[in-house]
């Protein structure tokens, strides 16, 4: 898992990949592995609608991305 997360970490850096942890039962940002903290999180734990609005907000944005990119 390490191998992947690090790759995912590097391509979500570079544009390619778009890179939302959520945080949910109890995992907290000190339990993920450190290239993964300085990403935006959805953080389920505290504040159900927060975190549900900031990852639907997040994939309605890639999803323009994406399309504006097929234009």
């Amino acid at each position: 898992m390490s191998r992947e997360l690090d790759e995912a970490a590097h391509e979500a850096s570079e544009g390619r990949k778009v890179l939302l942890p959520v945080l949910a039962e109890g995992l907290s940002l000190d339990g993920l592995p450190p290239r993964i903290r300085r990403f935006k999180c959805a953080d389920f734990n505290r504040d159900f609608d927060i975190a549900y609005l900031l990852l639907l907000k997040s994939i309605r944005g890639h999803l323009r991305r994406a399309h504006e990119g097929l234009a």
